[in-house]
């Protein structure tokens, strides 16, 4: 799966917009964004859900990796013992807290 790669993370705009930006690839500054920063998306406006897109949005590289790494361990999970899912799960934990805006 390609998708840019990198933190994303969640500005906010002197106009009340937010922007879903990589911190970590500098390919496609974005003029608002700070520097050094990757523009993925603009939410523009605000409504009621607009902050919570923002946060689902920002943290889907995350949920994306947590994810992908219980399916592969669920697989190990006939040959393992069950604790080897703690690791991930504490991941996907992780990626769901940032989804709902939580920081730890």
């Amino acid at each position: 799966m390609g998708y840019t790669k990198g933190k994303w993370s969640i500005e906010l705009t002197k106009h009340g917009d937010f922007l879903i930006i990589s911190t970590e690839d500098d390919l496609f500054p974005h003029f608002g964004a700070s520097e050094k920063h990757s523009l993925i998306t603009d939410i523009p406006g605000a409504t009621d859900n607009t902050e919570a897109n923002a946060h689902l949005i920002s943290a889907a590289p995350d949920m994306y990796e947590a994810l992908k790494l219980l399916v592969e361990r669920m697989g190990e999970i006939q040959n393992q013992y069950p604790i080897t899912l703690e690791l991930p799960r504490v991941w996907a934990e992780k990626a769901l807290a940032k989804a709902a805006g939580r920081t730890e």
